[in-house]
């Protein structure tokens, strides 16, 4: 096996000369069972081993030709790789798209009469369903769309500060940067601190690094540490904590009031280009002529911030801050969707903004 530059194990050679060996090996052994079960006194324990040896051989040979045509030329219509582990390998095969395959469903349920209803609150993209509608497979013109606006006041319960003078991702030491940029707002901030991170390595940072800074004061939690209950539990009750989490702590987790009223996010949450389902993906977009990063990269990557944008104002009376560590959202041509796409919070730029905002909060 060997690695790709976005470092996805692909076939060698010579690995797929083995598959070839392995399925005709299958295949003879499969022969052999038969030719002989006549004279085999259990027929109950060679039939299975038949049975086996038969479905085996078929997905050998559909996982070697799963990326192939009949002409032997490659597509992308499904993508097959390898998982290893300590104690065994795993050959996975997987679709690329299965949007055709859901709004053919989704038509046939129609015309059976069964109405389908979807709703989220980040089902849109910069208040567009072009997304939504590609993943499910369906045009525009054959659902009915709506967008209900949120009854929260969010120019009055919320701020979001955005920053160009926030270290760029790359920057290997853009973590405790960062911290020791927004410090006063963590220090002015009311009630509990999410810290959100897309990575554990992050995590693991920001974590050492807010645990330093506060740790004499407040309680520092991390994800990892406790089940997500009992961090969640921990942390409500304290009402003043920092918790450090990461993909798990970025939706499903509810903490209205005043136990939270800081949200920090270190990165925008774009996927990484190392599974191989995903790097398929994008070789078919780039076949097909499209930009993979704006057709698909950049809308999940909004809709995964929305969903931890959400921590924050869970209901009518929830108020807090929301800090982007990510410069990208200011300098970058796609910052403007981003901005679009997130609650109408009243928008800074400067750590004292967020300062007398918690302080004026206060009075």
């Amino acid at each position: 096996l060997v690695c790709n530059d976005q470092g996805v194990p692909e076939a060698e050679p010579l690995f797929r000369a083995l598959m070839v060996d392995f399925w005709k090996a299958l295949r003879d052994l499969n022969q052999l069972l038969s030719d002989n079960k006549e004279v085999c006194s259990d027929m109950s324990k060679i039939s299975p081993l038949i049975t086996a040896c038969a479905e085996l051989s078929n997905f050998v040979s559909d996982f070697m030709n799963s990326d192939r045509d009949k002409q032997g030329q490659q597509h992308w219509d499904f993508v097959s790789w390898v998982e290893i582990s300590e104690k065994n390998y795993v050959l996975q095969l997987a679709p690329v798209d299965v949007s055709a395959l859901l709004g053919e469903a989704l038509r046939t349920l129609h015309q059976q009469g069964v109405t389908t209803v979807f709703t989220s609150a980040t089902i849109t993209v910069d208040r567009q369903f072009t997304k939504f509608c590609h993943d499910i497979g369906l045009k525009q013109d054959e659902l009915m769309l709506q967008i209900v606006d949120s009854p929260f006041d969010y120019q009055n319960q919320a701020c979001l500060m955005v920053s160009s003078d926030f270290p760029k991702p790359e920057d290997p030491l853009r973590i405790n940067k960062c911290i020791a940029q927004i410090r006063d707002a963590i220090e002015a901030s009311p009630g509990g601190v999410f810290f959100l991170t897309t990575s554990h390595s992050s995590m693991r940072q920001a974590y050492e690094e807010l645990t330093r800074c506060f740790g004499r004061k407040r309680q520092v939690l991390m994800q990892g540490t406790d089940s997500i209950p009992n961090l969640m539990a921990t942390f409500k009750s304290d009402g003043n904590a920092i918790l450090v989490g990461t993909s798990s702590f970025w939706e499903g987790v509810d903490v209205p009031g005043k136990a939270l009223s800081l949200v920090v996010i270190d990165k925008l949450p774009f996927k990484q280009l190392n599974d191989p389902v995903l790097v398929a993906r994008a070789k078919r977009c780039e076949m097909q002529g499209d930009n993979f990063f704006t057709e698909e990269l950049l809308p999940d990557a909004i809709i995964k911030l929305r969903q931890g944008v959400g921590r924050l104002i869970r209901n009518e009376q929830d108020t807090g801050a929301l800090i982007i560590l990510d410069p990208r959202v200011l300098t970058k041509r796609y910052g403007q969707k981003v901005l679009n796409s997130l609650p109408p919070m009243r928008r800074v730029n400067h750590v004292a903004d967020v300062v007398s905002f918690f302080r004026n909060l206060r009075s």
